[in-house]
């Protein structure tokens, strides 16, 4: 290529994309949502002219062509890469170069996209290796969840950056980061049967936390210090401190302080010392010596003794000087005045100490300063805070722990979690001051400057406020959390799905909505969901113990739980599910690290095959009521008898890592497929309406993101082969039925992120069976800004569900979401509302979606009654009896009249015709369909000889007999009778006879 190509080609796209970019403001009517989050509407880029398409293409070709998808693709029948058409194909292919060059970042991706693939690939022809890790995935992993890396905003250098730019961010990535030694981590064994959720008491402990912590921090600082003159003035005055706490509590603390409050003694010289210092005859000399000690403190007796003798011993010199001066004006003293008497030191030091010395009690300050709280309590902001998860139940500490972090982080303001254009409404509603507390408290830790330009959280901001959390708030909250789940209490489960104006599961879905159903949820009272829009539920309480046997969580021994009890109230909730075309799995939820045995490779052995035949006979164990049991007969071999559940999700949690446990998942997995496969088959083999049940999995985003695990998301690519559907021009749901397998993620804290980070490691089709599971409260969402909305104005709840139903194939909500009058007492309404119109898009109100089709096998069996019932009266009215040469006798003569033929035949002909337009699941090539041509074919058939007969020309009867009659002359007797009393079919002759 020459320069003058390469000036002139930016020129023209610009010219082209120009309009292209002011008609991608607004989605044109009748367009349609595409499922990848990247690029958004297909319908934009139709608009682009074949010279920008077929430039895309020879670009895309200069980045990607070394790839064997690449070449696999480009040999296609017809050249889909090189042929200036933007197809699927070249369409899927621009989806992946707008993932990994970050295109959704920039305002406008339609006029974008052709110009930075024209300069990503003329960066590829000088830096072909830097070119190859920015389309890795792995490289495109690391730039999800390394949003700044080098001083760099990774997204940003992606869709916008300089030739440097790009090569500084690619020696980023390659740069290894310095790594501590590697420790093999311990096996840490968790208690089965556990939930991680906060409950009111659980603030209202962290509250009186506080409030304790908060009293003995004050009584500790209000006596630290202070002299008392004997040990019950100090534990009174501790108790003083402490009398806002209760009693008890009062009582501990005020004991444990007082085992601290030690003697003590210091040597004060006062006026009353002096005098009675006096008094016992001491020398003025000394007297003076001490009065300039009045009021000094000692607490250190040898201070003290040092201070004392120095003034005795300058006393006793001041003596020793006047008595000399006495003794030489002196001349008539006696001897024994000649010598001044020498103090005794010891002597005067004892007394003087003796006399000073003074008793005194305080709180040790190298215990006060220990007893203090080095552990701040959780403070009335974060309180409030975290009152905002109250209720959500997790199933593991980590994923609470992560919500928490973000809450914090968050409401904090220290930096961005979430997109720029989401509000999240669910932080307490902290005030301004709270908000500057909380920020203040949590900057001491992560150590960031407040300014006007929120930059979005990277790495160091995770690792500082991990390490605030762990040491100040986990230690309070961890305790709290913990709870073990509820016991089973053989309640029979109440659904309903009939109060509502939703009906069935619609023929227009896109997305799954895979709604997880509790045990202890279950009530007294009727619960209603909305089974249009989970049109896949699971039933979360059963295990399986160390021998893999199927057992029910928590229940009590010899008590029926919903494996052993078939009855048709226990089995009325699956009933009630499937019959608005909602499918009900079960979920197995497994504890690993508690069982010893299930570490070896002979105990998962054991382990996997019973749980196979357990799991084999579960599902197919067909419903014992006279619905279920009737059903092949009444809807005349359309559909089977229904079994117990229509597929498994296994949640195995802290599964062993080693090789062999792997190859035994994967056996085992496959088995069970197979075996599941077969007995669907067998079922079905001479219905119309075919079963698929799945086996799905449940895993954590952590374990799908990590590499070699066997619930990675390579890995589950191998079990599941979604791939090899790539090429198929399949819908979702049709993809997840070749498939048979969901995948459900449990997402951690921050959501968006999480999203992002799945997003980076799965293609489109990988993604068809994935439906990312948030832990959120989804009531009172606002979705006003639907559509319309601006900066900071979108529910972050929205923009979650939004990501999901464009780029995923399901969504799972944990607890299932009510529909009405929920037993929480909140309101969901617009929850549902939101993901019925957006995860089935082109929904159309009717009388069948909204009513009769949660009748659908009601209207069945009266159909194929009604067409049985038909064909007998049209077989016996107008064939037996006509070809027997008979006439129907006269009580059932009025049948053969045409109203009766119609008001016979049109309604179940009609039934049918209605059933086969409006019904999805009732296709044309059954018995109901042939039994309903036949009854329309006879019809047609006795109609047509009906109307043959009237048009015959009939003889008249009284003219050939009078013809007759004169024909032959004889003599007849006068008849009296009638010739119009004559039938038909009848001579006069006859008559008289």
């Amino acid at each position: 290529m020459t320069s003058a190509f390469y000036i002139k080609w930016p020129l023209l796209l610009l010219g082209l994309i120009f309009p292209l970019a002011l008609a991608a403001q607004t989605l044109p009517e009748g367009a349609t949502q595409n499922k990848d989050k990247c690029l958004g509407y297909e319908l934009e880029y139709k608009r682009y002219p074949k010279p920008v398409i077929a430039q895309v293409q020879a670009d895309m070709y200069q980045l990607y062509h070394q790839e064997s998808d690449w070449q696999t693709d480009a040999s296609r029948k017809g050249k889909p890469l090189n042929d200036g058409i933007l197809g699927p194909i070249t369409w899927s292919w621009m989806q992946r170069f707008c993932k990994n060059f970050a295109l959704d970042s920039t305002h406008d991706v339609v006029a974008t996209l052709p110009l930075r693939a024209r300069a990503i690939a003329t960066f590829s022809l000088q830096h072909r290796d830097d070119v190859t890790t920015l389309i890795s995935i792995p490289f495109a992993q690391w730039a999800v969840s390394h949003i700044t890396a080098c001083e760099l905003d990774t997204q940003q250098t992606l869709a916008q950056g300089s030739d440097s730019d790009l090569q500084k961010l690619v020696r980023c990535y390659l740069q290894p980061e310095p790594q501590a030694a590697a420790e093999p981590e311990p096996l840490t064994v968790i208690d089965p049967y556990q939930l991680y959720v906060l409950r009111a008491d659980d603030f209202e402990a962290m509250a009186g936390a506080v409030a304790k912590v908060s009293a003995a921090d004050m009584a500790i600082t209000a006596i630290a210090g202070k002299s008392f003159p004997d040990k019950l003035s100090a534990i009174a005055e501790i108790n003083a401190q402490l009398g806002k706490l209760s009693p008890d509590e009062s009582k501990n603390i005020s004991a444990k302080l007082s085992t601290h409050i030690l003697a003590h003694k210091e040597y004060v010289i006062t006026d009353k010392v002096l005098n009675n210092l006096s008094q016992q005859g001491i020398s003025d000399a000394l007297f003076e010596n001490l009065t300039t000690l009045r009021d000094k403190t000692f607490t250190d007796q040898k201070e003290f003794s040092k201070a004392i003798t120095a003034a005795i011993k300058t006393a006793a010199s001041a003596v020793a000087s006047i008595a000399a001066t006495s003794s030489e004006v002196s001349t008539s003293s006696s001897p024994a005045a000649d010598a001044a008497p020498t103090p005794n030191v010891d002597k005067l030091l004892l007394q003087i100490q003796l006399a000073s010395e003074q008793e005194f009690y305080r709180l040790d300050e190298a215990a006060a300063q220990a007893l203090l709280s080095t552990r701040k309590p959780v403070a009335a902001a974060v309180i409030k805070l975290l009152e905002t998860l109250k209720d959500i139940e997790y199933p593991s500490a980590e994923l609470l722990d992560l919500a928490i972090k973000n809450k914090i982080l968050k409401a904090a303001g220290i930096c961005k979690l979430d997109k720029s254009n989401t509000l999240d409404t669910q932080l307490g509603n902290l005030e301004p001051s709270e908000t500057a507390a909380l920020f203040n408290d949590i900057n001491q830790h992560i150590a960031s400057e407040a300014s006007d330009t929120i930059k979005y959280c990277n790495e160091d901001h995770i690792h500082k406020l991990g390490n605030y959390y762990r040491s100040q708030l986990q230690p309070v909250v961890a305790p709290l959390y913990s709870e073990p789940m509820p016991p089973y209490t053989s309640k029979p489960l109440l659904w309903n799905g009939g109060g509502k104006d939703c009906g069935c599961v619609r023929k227009e879905l896109q997305t799954t909505a895979y709604g997880i159903y509790p045990y202890w949820k279950t009530g007294a009272a009727t619960q209603a969901f909305d089974f249009s829009t989970f049109n896949r539920v699971a039933y979360f309480g059963l295990s399986a113990g160390d021998n893999g046997k199927l057992i029910q969580i928590n229940s009590r021994p010899g008590s029926k739980t919903l494996l052993d009890d078939n009855s048709d109230q226990a089995k009325a909730f699956m009933r009630e599910a499937r019959r608005y075309g909602s499918k009900v799995d079960w979920i197995i939820e497994k504890e690993f690290s508690s069982a010893p045995d299930l570490q070896t490779d002979a105990g998962l052995k054991i382990f996997f095959d019973n749980l196979k035949n357990q799991l084999v006979q579960l599902l197919g164990t067909p419903l014992t009521d006279a619905g279920s049991r009737l059903r092949p007969l009444m809807t005349l071999g359309l559909a089977a008898q229904p079994t117990n559940g229509d597929g498994v999700t296994f949640y195995f949690k802290n599964f062993p890592r080693d090789a062999f446990a792997k190859d035994r998942f994967d056996v085992f997995f496959k088995e069970l497929k197979r075996e599941l496969a077969k007995l669907d088959e067998t079922r079905d083999r001479w219905n119309g309406i075919k079963n698929h049940t799945y086996v799905n999995i449940m895993t954590t985003q952590s374990e799908f993101l990590r590499a070699g695990s066997i619930f990675g998301a390579g890995h589950i690519d191998f079990l599941t082969q979604v791939s090899k559907y790539s090429d198929d021009n399949l819908s979702i749901p049709e993809i997840q039925e070749s498939v048979k397998t969901l995948v459900v993620l449990l997402l951690e804290d921050p959501y968006y992120n999480a999203l992002d980070e799945i997003y980076a490691v799965t293609t489109s089709t990988d993604r068809t069976i994935i439906a990312p599971l948030m832990f959120t409260d989804y009531s009172e969402m606002d979705v006003k800004a639907d559509g319309n909305s601006t900066r900071h104005q979108i529910d972050e709840r929205q923009k979650r569900l939004a990501y999901i139903h464009e780029s995923f194939g399901g969504g799972g909500f944990w607890p299932m979401i009510e529909y009405t009058n929920s037993s929480d007492g909140k309101d969901y309404s617009v929850f549902n509302s939101y993901i019925g119109k957006h995860f089935s898009p082109g929904y159309n109100e009717s009388l069948w979606n909204e009513t009769l089709c949660g009748y659908r096998w009601l209207l069945i069996a009266i159909m194929n009654i009604w067409l049985l019932l038909a064909l007998a009266y049209l077989v016996i009215i107008f064939y037996v009896y006509p070809h027997r040469c008979k006439k129907l006798p006269v009580y059932i003569r009025w049948l053969s009249h045409p109203l009766a033929v119609i008001t016979l035949l049109l309604p179940p002909i009609g039934l049918w015709e209605y059933l086969i337009v409006v019904d999805p699941l009732f296709n044309i090539l059954n018995l109901s369909s042939l039994l309903g041509l036949v009854v329309v074919g006879l019809a047609l058939i006795a109609g047509v000889n009906a109307i043959k007969a009237l048009k015959e020309q009939r003889p008249n009867r009284h003219l050939l007999q009078y013809q007759k009659t004169a024909a032959v002359p004889q003599r007849q007797p006068a008849s009296t009778i009638d010739a119009n009393d004559v039938e038909d079919s009848e001579t006069v002759q006859d008559v008289e006879k």
